[in-house]
């Protein structure tokens, strides 16, 4: 599945703040995260669970014009849904 990641400055320098629709499909279902040049290359079913985890609502510290991949994972951490988006932080 896919997920919308959309990305603005946080309240802190250095932070950004994502939002993600839809919400999750399953209240055991977790967020985790991946950062780099590029979107990360997600498979329905691939194992998440090395990833960073977010709880969907704090900002995180992300440097401007990385790309973040946020994947919607069951419990034990296998992907179902995943989007990504270019970062915007605080300067």
């Amino acid at each position: 599945g896919t997920l919308s990641v959309s990305s603005t400055a946080g309240t802190k320098s250095g932070d950004t703040k994502l939002t993600v629709t839809p919400a999750k499909a399953a209240k055991g279902n977790k967020y985790m995260y991946s950062v780099g040049t590029a979107a990360a290359t997600v498979a329905y079913g691939d194992n998440v669970a090395a990833w960073s985890e977010w709880d969907g609502k704090s900002d995180l510290t992300i440097a401007s014009s990385k790309v973040v991949t946020v994947v919607e994972c069951d419990g034990n951490y296998h992907a179902l849904k995943s989007g990504n988006a270019t970062v915007t932080a605080k300067a």
